[in-house]
């Protein structure tokens, strides 16, 4: 079972979410890689803004095969 984390960090964490989100010039970014070992290399990438405009929205070519692994969340 994972622990709970103390309430006022769990507090302090929400505000700072909801100022970010408040926040016009703040980005969210999204990746994903080939995997979740050392070797990973980035293969999609994503930068969407607080109001929803899609602001890079790219594949990225990696210099390795994907694995199989990575393949079957597709």
């Amino acid at each position: 079972m994972t622990p709970r984390p103390d309430r006022s960090v769990r507090d302090e964490a929400i505000r700072w979410a909801r100022a970010v989100a408040a926040d016009p010039a703040a980005v969210v970014v999204d990746s994903e890689t080939t995997g979740t070992g050392g070797d990973a290399e980035i293969c999609d990438l994503a930068i969407v803004g607080m109001d929803g405009r899609v602001l890079l929205d790219t594949l990225v070519c990696p210099l390795n095969r994907i694995p199989a692994e990575a393949r079957a969340w597709a």
